[in-house]
């Protein structure tokens, strides 16, 4: 770690208070100082994220003692007895948890499990303490099936590049010929990835294709197809919009996409 990076080291900082919220945003944001006047918030939206360029991928940072306006990742998590150490992008934190509930950590320990599916960041302290209820997701999954939804924790445990060699696997296997076997298999990881996230739209579109006489692996293509246009879009013709502006455009072309639409389409 280059400490002339970091804008500042705070030793200390006693978290009172905890909130952890594990939904369509993961969060742990810790209450610092006797009345959490401020607060260290650490968010990741994975459903949303697979459509950021991979450089603003990751867990975001939030402190109200933040002296820079850029975006600060988080680079790794020590979480030992009574203390967590945090390095992001721009400063390292040791914070004093001793007055957290046992619940609480345990809480917050499986939801940083979760903002960390992909390894984006560095952790230590956080493992999950194996027993009877983790055999069934002590493998990792093997085998990817576009005919059959992978479940979404097994899914969500493999990293990025586990998921993309599990359909370029299958589509070999498949012997399926295509102009190129990865591009392929990134837009079935992407479009996995947001079924599996439980990104309503994607999950409406599959549900109405599928009723429409589409097989799973030919929905996946079409919502895929949806991606392909966005990501060109977004690259050529809007390089400015925000995330959230793109979203809705991505969005909105996904609840769009019908059977009829997509097969007009194919050349």
């Amino acid at each position: 770690m280059s400490n002339a990076k970091h804008q500042s080291t705070l030793m200390d900082k006693y978290v009172s208070c905890m909130t952890v919220e594990d939904g369509d945003e993961l969060i742990v944001s810790f209450g610092l100082g006797e009345y959490a006047d401020t607060s260290l918030t650490l968010l990741r939206t994975p459903k949303y994220e697979s459509l950021l360029p991979q450089d603003e991928r990751g867990v975001s940072v939030g402190t109200a003692f933040a002296d820079s306006t850029e975006k600060e990742l988080l680079v790794s998590v020590r979480w030992g007895e009574g203390v967590v150490q945090i390095e992001s992008t721009a400063r390292c934190l040791t914070l004093d948890v001793r007055a957290l509930d046992p619940e609480e950590i345990r809480q917050a320990k499986g939801v940083l499990r979760k903002m960390n599916f992909d390894m984006c960041f560095k952790a230590k302290g956080i493992e999950r303490v194996s027993g009877p209820a983790d055999q069934r997701t002590a493998g990792a999954m093997t085998e990817y099936n576009p005919e059959t939804a992978p479940d979404p924790r097994s899914w969500l445990e493999l990293d990025e590049e586990e998921r993309i060699s599990l359909a370029e696997k299958h589509h070999r296997l498949a012997r399926i010929k295509l102009p190129n076997l990865k591009v392929h298999a990134v837009i079935h990881e992407i479009v996995e990835n947001q079924i599996a996230s439980e990104c309503e739209p994607v999950v409406r579109a599959m549900e109405r294709l599928m009723r429409q006489g589409l097989t799973r692996h030919e929905a996946v293509h079409a919502v895929g197809s949806v991606i392909a246009e966005h990501f060109f879009e977004v690259m050529k013709t809007q390089p400015n919009d925000d995330a959230a502006t793109a979203q809705s455009r991505y969005d909105a072309a996904v609840e769009r996409l019908t059977a009829r639409s997509w097969r007009g389409g194919q050349t």
